[in-house]
């Protein structure tokens, strides 16, 4: 079998360093007497794939010694910038090619028959020549997006059929207020589920992006708007009824309904719309809904802030201080892509540096640390980062060290701006590196700063404390006048289990509390969600966590932030920061707190998917 050969990437500093070793056991041979035949070339480079991403290193291989008949001046170069030819041994040299930054093409070396000799002075019997494609263009990160399922406006309609009292449904225009075709559902006595579905391909659901969204006509207001996703083959695979996160109102809105977390997995392509689901439509006028432009909602992605790149159309003020005054926007040195911040120390003062202006930079308490990748000719030397106003260079972060030790050559540093020093506005990146020594004056220090950026961290996916679906049922207890309260089946709009509290006399305090181990609450992950079922508008649903053994290590009573509606809903509440830090293991749940229930009938609230997620 004959196996393919492989390039692999050696730096110019490895590939001499293997031919030295290589060389050694014997020292140079003498030329060959009565040699009257010229030597020959082979060039070859170190990239294994077809395209260079940056500089490029080639390889000239003599079939005998050149002796110094071979310089740099023999090599004629295009495409890039010549860097310093290295001689590995008499029969091999190599040479850095650096491509323009930002840009695409190819660079090429040649060497001329007869610009190079042997021993016995013989001329180079072939010339020799080694083409590279290159692309340093800086690539465009992709951008998220929602994932539009069904527009109606398809050139190949989708598959949609209304069902139970809806048949006549079908893609049509939609009225004013909407755009282009959407789907009609008309509901004509029949059942109270008569609905419609759409088959939109497989939907991409995943734990992070799990909800839907749609704009919604609907002729009344308040009405149930449910939603459910099934496969396409089996319609006892689903997501349950879904309920819209938000009330409904008369007219075109958008609506969102959120799959549960465990509902994620199986594949869903139908996506049924049940429109005032649980009341019998008339059949004569009937009630008409329109569903348009179904998706799947992709939360953006976080992407970094990059200050400078020195690579700007119009470059950046950048100002040389005390001894670095020749310092200057310039080509980085190989590793480096396009130009960057060339720091150079002489002498002058121990914090001799330099600083660039970026515009404001827009630190905020979760977004506040500072990388750049950076190359230093010293290992083990302090870079030191200062963030500075723009008119005022009192005001500034104080001087901060990189949280990484520093190597020779290029790497990535970050430096991370205490939360006190957040608020004020500043412009001007201040570098000094190896702060606190004195460079000489001859030949100094050389440093380079590229690709400043403030890092924005990925969000936070909420972490389910309670589904009440678990396969190992949770710990739930009712207490004074709820001790009835058990994990039971949602009423309609909910998914599967929830807690079920039911209040009947006993005290005003009467609710249910849940057990789902150690909370992880951080200053910045502290808001508590849940679906939540109520019987009544406008009670109160309050909240409490406490520590599992001691009732009394507790977060205090807290108040859902939304205003309670009839049916199902998210609400959501922030446990107060000076909360944060004990053990709490018990979700404490207080519908109607401070309102005594009847001891008949009484009152049936249910909690849902209890979530912490990040906030406030």
């Amino acid at each position: 079998m004959t196996l393919p050969s492989k390039h692999f990437a050696l730096s110019a500093c490895a590939l001499a360093v293997s031919a030295l070793l290589a060389a050694c056991g014997g020292g140079a041979s003498a030329p060959p007497q009565n040699d009257t035949a010229g030597p020959t070339l082979v060039i070859d480079d170190n990239v294994p794939g077809d395209v260079a991403r940056g500089a490029v290193t080639f390889t000239f291989s003599f079939s005998e010694s050149v002796g110094t008949s071979f310089t740099v001046e023999d090599v004629t170069v295009s495409g890039g910038m010549r860097g310093t030819l290295i001689k590995v041994n008499d029969q091999k040299y190599l040479l850095e090619v650096t491509p323009e930054p930002d840009s695409a093409g190819t660079m090429s070396v040649a060497v001329a028959a007869g610009s190079y000799a042997d021993l016995n002075d013989n001329p180079g019997a072939t010339s020799g020549t080694h083409a590279q494609d290159f692309n340093t263009v800086r690539a465009t990160p992709p951008v998220s997006g929602d994932v539009l399922l069904a527009s109606f406006d398809e050139a190949t309609p989708l598959a949609f059929e209304g069902f139970n009292g809806a048949e006549t449904s079908a893609i049509a225009a939609a009225p004013a207020g909407g755009s282009g075709q959407a789907g009609k559902i008309i509901r004509l006595g029949g059942e109270v589920w008569a609905g419609a579905k759409v088959n939109v391909d497989v939907i991409p659901l995943t734990a992070d992006n799990r909800t839907i969204s749609a704009r919604v006509y609907s002729p009344l207001a308040g009405v149930p708007i449910v939603l459910k996703l099934e496969n396409v083959s089996d319609a006892g695979i689903n997501t349950g009824d879904l309920q819209a996160n938000e009330t409904v109102v008369e007219g075109w809105q958008t609506l969102t309904w959120t799959v549960p977390a465990d509902k994620v997995g199986p594949e869903y392509s139908w996506v049924v719309m049940l429109p005032n689901l649980g009341t019998l439509a008339s059949v004569d006028p009937g009630e008409t809904y329109y569903f348009d432009d179904i998706k799947l909602v992709v939360p953006p992605t976080p992407a970094d802030v990059l200050l400078a790149s020195f690579d700007e159309a119009t470059p950046l003020a950048f100002e040389g201080f005390n001894g670095a005054e020749t310092s200057a926007i310039a080509a980085a040195p190989a590793g480096g892509s396009g130009q960057a911040g060339k720091i150079i120390r002489l002498g002058g003062e121990v914090w001799a540096g330099a600083k660039v202006n970026v515009d404001v930079i827009p630190l905020t308490a979760d977004n506040r640390t500072i990388s750049a990748r950076v190359y230093s000719p010293l290992a083990g030397v302090p870079i030191v980062l200062k963030l500075e106003n723009v008119s005022d260079a009192g005001i500034n972060t104080g001087d901060l060290q990189a949280n990484e030790t520093v190597v020779e050559g290029w790497q990535t540093l970050t430096w991370t701006v205490p939360a006190d020093k957040v608020g004020p506005e500043y412009s001007w990146v201040v570098m000094l590196p190896n702060l606190g020594t004195l460079a000489s004056t001859d030949p100094g220090e050389t440093y380079y700063f590229d690709d400043i950026k403030v890092l924005v961290p990925a969000a936070t996916p909420g972490t389910v404390l309670a589904s009440f679906d678990e396969t190992t049922a949770l710990v739930f207890e009712g207490f004074n006048g709820a001790e009835t309260s058990a994990i039971a089946a949602g009423p309609d709009g909910g998914n599967g289990q929830a807690g079920k509290i039911i209040r009947l006399g006993g005290e005003v305090w009467a609710g249910a509390k849940v057990n789902v181990d150690v909370i992880p609450l951080t200053a910045t992950v502290r808001k508590i969600t849940a679906r939540v079922y109520s019987p009544l508008a406008g009670v109160p649903i309050v909240l409490k966590l406490e520590n599992v053994s001691d009732a009394g290590i507790n977060t205090g009573d807290i108040q859902a932030n939304e205003t309670v509606v009839e049916g199902w809903q998210t609400l959501s509440w922030n446990v107060p920061a000076d909360k944060v830090g004990p053990d709490y293991s018990w979700v404490v749940m207080l519908p109607n707190l401070g309102t005594l229930a009847s001891t008949d009938q009484g009152e049936t609230y249910y909690f849902d998917d209890i979530t912490l997620v990040p906030g406030p």
